[in-house]
């Protein structure tokens, strides 16, 4: 097994790794998908795959923004009220989120032995940071980066950009002890983009053998058993 070293700072992805925004009401993805369907389509030929199946509305949403990016010399304004309409339904659900099991349990030991906290998301900063406040949990966290403004669908996970801003942001010297804890196979793709451990945890839809492929250096069935570990590897 990779060497873990003992970690001095953890970043974690936001939902379905802190917290859960989609898991309860998952036919939101398809709404979403549709929204972003009639959007698109007052300024590019969409193409018919986008219209059947249950789509997630955050893939259709990063692939038709590179289409635009390709096809229209004006895209910016485009993807930038395309980003407004995500976040506005972002905060509509984030109103009936709520915090994955023992997430707690686990910010309430790491800040009680110094360990930094942040959280590196594509959803929007403003709705992570209204989610963080509404639970009373936000002074757990040091730095919180949501999808870059203006935003760029290129900058986002897989791409380490944000978590490259936060270590900037915490004048991180050394990246041997640092942690991105997440759930899907971007963010073990991110941490590896550049060179931090990658923690999976199964509270998300991938698998252990998808994370593991996908660079994780150890997984998790959950935050409790993140815990434990990070306990064991103290002592």
């Amino acid at each position: 097994m990779t060497k873990i070293n003992f970690p001095s700072t953890i970043l974690f992805d936001f939902d379905s790794t802190l917290a859960y925004l989609y898991k309860h009401n998952p036919h939101s993805l398809v709404t979403l998908n549709g929204m972003v369907l009639n959007y698109f389509s007052n300024f590019i030929n969409v193409p018919d795959k986008y219209f059947f199946g249950k789509k997630d509305g955050y893939i259709t949403w990063y692939e038709l923004c590179r289409i635009t990016n390709k096809t229209l010399k004006n895209s910016e304004k485009i993807i930038h009220d395309s980003e407004k309409l995500i976040t506005n339904f972002e905060f509509i659900i984030t109103e009936n989120a709520e915090l994955i099991n023992d997430a707690i349990v686990l910010l309430n030991f790491l800040k009680s032995i110094n360990i930094k906290i942040g959280i590196i998301s594509n959803n929007s900063h403003e709705v992570i940071t209204k989610f963080l406040q509404a639970h009373k949990i936000d002074f757990f966290f040091t730095t919180i980066k949501g999808r870059p403004q203006p935003f760029s669908v290129e900058l986002i996970k897989p791409n380490p950009f944000m978590i490259d801003s936060a270590l900037k942001d915490l004048k991180v010297s050394s990246k041997n002890n640092i942690w991105y804890v997440g759930d899907s196979v971007k963010d073990m793709e991110a941490a590896k983009n550049i060179n931090i451990t990658a923690i999976g945890v199964f509270t998300g839809k991938h698998s252990k053998k998808q994370l593991f492929s996908a660079g994780a250096d150890i997984c998790f069935k959950d935050l409790n058993q993140l815990k434990k570990f990070l306990v064991k590897l103290k002592n």
